[in-house]
């Protein structure tokens, strides 16, 4: 009698924690690990070090202006972070833009719905409004911003992801659950 006892409390313990760790939210998706593409608009002046680059710590990408390095690109977990890296004042011109493309979720599928806390430093005429997304890219225009020493411009990516559904992780714990309490009024 010992024995069934301790067979059903270990299978409803077994069944409870199943359950929990089953039914545990999935990780966190990032960017982290995911390979995104770099291309600017504009004149022939403005060019992205690489054409796509594994998103990591640090820079991913440097974009340089008339063979002169002047931001540096470094795209975090879920957000976009530039700084400009002159030592001079910087004007730029009309349709100068920079689009990071391919910005896809290491973890769980998403797409991109949004930017939030935009910030900005040492820069005139750079608004949240200059940044123009879609599910997988974004699209920074320079349109006629300038850039003093230190200046920056970051913000995040509001996105949307898709879930796994853990319906099907619970529906077995409570079926062990469920086996251990008709075994033990069976035995009672």
């Amino acid at each position: 009698m010992t024995i069934r006892r301790l067979d059903i409390k270990a299978l409803l313990a077994a069944g409870a924690v199943a359950t929990l760790l089953l039914a545990a939210p999935a990780a966190q998706a990032t960017l982290i690990g995911d390979t995104v593409n770099c291309a600017t608009t504009g004149p022939d002046h403005w060019v992205c070090n690489q054409a796509s680059a594994v998103v990591g710590s640090g820079s991913e990408f440097k974009l340089s202006s008339l063979g002169t390095e002047v931001f540096n690109v470094d795209i975090g977990a879920s957000s976009i972070r530039i700084d400009y890296t002159g030592s001079g004042d910087l004007g730029t011109g009309a349709n100068e833009r920079l689009i990071l493309s391919d910005l896809d979720w290491v973890g769980m599928a998403g797409s991109i719905i949004g930017i939030a806390n935009f910030a900005t430093a040492n820069t005139l005429r750079m608004e949240a409004s200059d940044v123009a997304f879609s599910a997988h890219g974004v699209d920074i225009d320079f349109n006629s911003a300038s850039f003093s020493p230190g200046a920056f411009l970051s913000f995040d990516l509001v996105t949307r992801h898709q879930v796994p559904e853990p319906a099907s992780a619970v529906l077995v714990g409570l079926g062990m659950m469920a086996l251990a309490i008709r075994r033990r009024r069976a035995t009672d």
